[in-house]
Formats: C-alpha cells, structure tokens, sequence
C-alpha cells in the first residue's frame, strides 16, 4: 500500500484540507500553560475493505473518530500505516490539526488515498498532541485489501450460450446450449478446474437448449431442452450415451436437477409455461409426476440442498408483473411445495444461474424488465436471509454453471468465470 501523492500534496498544502477539528465543547481560560494529555476514541475507518484493484488502483479511506482535550490547544496527528505483517510502511508525522482553537471535545476527520494493488490487511494507527507536546492514548483500525473471489479462466472451444453444467469425477461436463442465430447444440465439452483446459467430449444424440441435467449413479442425464421428450444418459467409463425412457412432457426453458436419486424437471415452456413437474428414477427407467410448482414459469432456475429442491425466479407470462423473485421449495417426503423468502430483486429475475455452495443457494446473474444483471445473491436457509455478493464482471444471461472443489464456474460464449464464496466480502467496490 501507498499514499497517493497527489491528494496527500492538497490535503495537507491547504491547511482546512487536513485533519478537521469539530463539535461541541467549551473554550479553554488562560494562565500559565498546564499539559493535559488528549484522549481519543471511537476510530471508524471507512471503507473498511475494498477488493484488489478497487478504484482503478486507488481509492479514498476516511477516518473519524473523537477526542477530548482539557487544554483546547489540539495540535498535530501521526498516521502510521502498518501492513499484515506489522511492518511499518508509512508514517505521516505530526500533520497540523485545524479548526476552531479552544476546542476541548468533538469529533477529528481527515482522509488519505491509498492504492489498492497489493491484497493484505493493513492497520491505521493515530496519535494526536497538543500545542505542548502531550500524547495521546494511540486509536487503531483496519483497511483490507480483499483478493478477488472472481478470476476469469480460458472458454469453451465451441462458445455457446444457455449450457447445462454438472461435475462428476472433479471435471465439469459442459452440455448442449446454443447461439443468437437460432442454432442449437449437441455438444459436450469437458472443463477441468485444477488445469483450466478443456477437453471435447462425444456428442448427445440431440441438441438441448438449454437442458437440465444431473448425476447419478456416475452416470449423467440430460432432459428437456429439446424438440422431443428424448432423455439421454452418459456413462463417463464407457465414453458412450444411450437412450433412457422419455419425459412425460416435451418442455423447454426448464429447470431442475438432481435429487435423492432421480432427476427433477419443473415448469418450462411448450408454446404457454408449464407448471408441471416430473421426475426420472433411473432406478427403473421411469418418469413420475410430482406436485404442480404454485406459478407456471420458464426461464427458472434451481438446485438442491438439504433434501429439497429450491426453484428462484423465472418468467410467468400470465402474470401482470411476470419477472419472479419467488422462491418456491419442494420436499419430495412429502410431495408438497412451500414460499421461501424472496430474493430481494424487487423486478424479479430469469435467465440466471443457480448452485448449491457450501450449504447455501447462491443465485448469478440474470435479467429482468429493467436490465440485465451482473449481481450475486447467497441465500442461508438455517437463517431464512438472502445476502448480496461481489458483482460479476459483467452482465451475465443465458449461461450455466457448475460446482467443484467448493468454487462455482459459470460458462457462456464470452469465456469462464471462477466465483470462490470464501473470499466473497459483499458489494465492496
């Protein structure tokens, strides 16, 4: 970390620029001078934390805190910067403190800009004297530079919007999707997180666009998405697809995935949105119809956690608002849907992604009315709350993703992007 010189130069040049003495408090009488040493408290360092590289390199930290002063006779502040190895890095001596003279409590204010091109916590420690030479007790705060929890990794070989995702054996299997030119895929591409390189795979024997997918028993099936009600599945040890029993309903711009052993397809689309849900029991090769979602939808999107099915948002063309910020929970125990708190996009959301991660429902991108999207939402189901996340880089729709080594991977034409929760700070920057 460093001082911008050039804010440094202004604030400190222009004396009402430095630190800033204000708030209530008596003037203090004469005499014959008598040292009493300031004290200082309550240091609040805004912002707390910034990720690496916010501001375009540098950004501005406030710091507030209060003082008492019995002589009134505040004069100068030491700022010394220190980084996570407690390795003094910048020391600013005995700047002048102005404001109103007599002051003997109030509240001090100054700001330096700092770059932000090194992630590490870095500690603010402040002193204050007076006119003769009392110290104060010494405040200490925080400043982190936070890594990135996003990294941007190299793309499919055939780029392609509306993908399925899905992991087995540590690699993610990339499937199906399409273009802006109406063209749909069969293609199977294989993503391996520890190497970043991909590996094309043998292709499905349709195209599904976009398809819902899951594994079980090692093995990985593919429905809806297509122009038929054709189930596929891949078996990684053979390199081979085949043909499983048909969905009963031809469906596009579905949601679903795997659950306790089957695959669960809900809603989509076929020609009105669908409110139908069915699933596969590979088991026995058959298809079984579940409880209706509450809100017939497209354009969802949903995972599994904690032995139920979480379904987020979608597209209700019969709805007056049709943009979903729902969440609706299915419990196969008990084939019966429940509302969980919505997730707060006051227009809704469809188009987006959503995985299971580390015990939470973590929702990117999407659309709605109003724009596209570039946020991350983490819900919480032990405590009920959504929490906002570290904005993508982007405006991400029409895309998937997939889970491994408790990191997400979202895939679409534009290439591949790594969200680690672990280093998700929120919407700092």
């Amino acid at each position: 970390m460093r001082l911008a010189p050039a804010l440094l130069t202004w604030m400190l040049g222009i004396a009402l620029a430095g630190w800033l003495g204000c708030g209530g408090g008596s003037a203090s009488g004469g005499g014959t001078p008598v040292s009493h040493p300031p004290s200082i408290s309550n240091l609040s360092v805004t912002p707390g934390a910034v990720y690496l590289g916010g501001g375009g390199g540098t950004t501005t930290v406030s710091a507030t805190f209060a003082f008492t002063d019995t002589g009134g006779d505040l004069a100068t502040l030491t700022l010394t910067i220190k980084n996570g190895a407690n390795v003094t890095i910048q020391t600013l001596a005995e700047q002048p403190i102005t404001g109103p003279a007599g002051l003997t409590s109030g509240t001090l204010f100054g700001q330096v800009t700092v770059a932000t091109t090194q992630a590490d916590t870095y500690s603010f420690h402040i002193t204050i004297k007076d006119n003769l030479g009392a110290t104060s007790n010494s405040l200490t705060g925080t400043f982190q530079v936070a890594p990135l929890p996003i990294t941007t990794l190299p793309g499919m070989a055939n780029p392609r919007d509306r993908v399925a995702a899905t992991t087995v054996g540590g690699l993610i299997q990339v499937l199906g999707g399409g273009d802006s030119l109406g063209n749909h895929f069969s293609t199977m591409e294989s993503f391996d997180p520890a190497t970043g390189i991909w590996t094309t795979r043998p292709p499905m024997a349709m195209p599904h666009d976009p398809a819902v997918v899951g594994v079980i028993g090692g093995k990985i099936l593919v429905a809806a998405g297509g122009l038929s009600r054709t189930t596929e599945a891949f078996d990684p040890a053979t390199n081979t697809w085949s043909t499983v029993a048909p969905m009963l309903t031809e469906r596009q711009h579905a949601a679903g995935c795997e659950l306790g052993g089957k695959l669960y397809v809900v809603g989509g689309n076929q020609g009105m949105d669908l409110n139908t849900v069915e699933a596969y029991d590979p088991a026995l090769d058959v298809w079984t119809t579940c409880a209706p979602i509450p809100v017939a939808r497209s354009w969802s999107g949903a995972c599994s956690l904690g032995g139920k099915l979480y379904v987020i948002g979608g597209y209700a063309s019969n709805s007056v608002s049709p943009w979903l910020n729902r969440v609706d929970i299915y419990d196969p125990a008990t084939n019966m849907w429940s509302v969980g708190p919505p997730i707060p996009i006051a227009l809704g959301i469809y188009q987006h992604a959503v995985v299971a991660l580390n015990g939470k429902v973590v929702v990117f991108g999407g659309a709605n009315a109003a724009r596209g999207l570039d946020t991350v939402y983490r819900f919480d189901p032990a405590t009920g709350l959504w929490a906002q996340g570290a904005s993508l880089p982007r405006l991400m729709s029409q895309f998937g993703a997939g889970t491994a080594s408790g990191k997400a991977y979202l895939f679409d034409r534009l290439g591949t992007i790594c969200y680690d929760p672990a280093k998700d700070l929120g919407p700092l920057n």
